[in-house]
């Protein structure tokens, strides 16, 4: 299993990354380092999981596509876990794949554009973890429209702009989706500001 394309990935994104994120990178980077099945899932007290998933956008960048999961209650983006497969960027496009039914789409940039860190209680999943996601850009295909695949997962979706998402998260409390509108807004803004 190939480790280091996935550190250098982290490593650029750490780069770029504010320095309030750092800690959880670096404890991402050490425990990469340290486990060979750091890429595997398991179901065990105080589990670490590494996943990715992707904020899908209209090519004008305007609206984003978000998945409301059905177990943990909150609005999200197309993702899941490495289950084994250590190449990061494969495993987000495969589940946008299989979880909307969008295909051909390619990243923008080969660095997450966010990475944050869940620690969930037992009550949510039956044990005690945490996943590591780390979200990708990619703009939507023309002629293709998402579809809920997995509706026993996500059973509602939506097209947002980065205000009316910020708005829908109101209702409960988000920290990593809300950031990630917030890099999302700022790529807009600094995409239009390059074509001036």
């Amino acid at each position: 299993m190939q480790r280091k394309p996935f550190l250098d990935i982290v490593g650029q994104y750490k780069a770029i990354a504010p320095l309030d994120e750092h800690i959880v990178i670096d404890e991402l980077i050490q425990y990469v380092k340290d486990r060979e099945d750091c890429f595997e899932r398991k179901h065990e007290e105080s589990a670490k999981h590494i996943a990715t998933s992707v904020l899908l956008v209209t090519p004008d960048f305007q609206k984003a596509l978000f998945l409301w999961h059905a177990k943990i209650q909150c609005w999200t983006q197309p993702g899941g876990h490495t289950d084994g497969d250590s190449d990061i960027h494969a495993v987000a496009l495969k589940e946008l794949e299989e979880e909307t039914g969008v295909t051909g789409t390619k990243l923008i940039t080969h660095i997450p554009l966010h990475m944050h860190r869940f620690d969930y209680l037992p009550e949510v999943f039956g044990y005690r973890k945490s996943i590591y996601n780390l979200c990708f850009l990619a703009i939507l295909p023309l002629g293709q429209e998402p579809k809920i695949m997995e509706p026993d997962k996500c059973d509602a979706m939506c097209w947002s702009t980065p205000d009316e998402a910020l708005e829908m998260l109101q209702s409960y409390s988000d920290e990593y989706t809300q950031t990630l509108i917030r890099k999302w807004k700022a790529f807009i803004e600094n995409r239009e500001d390059e074509r001036k």
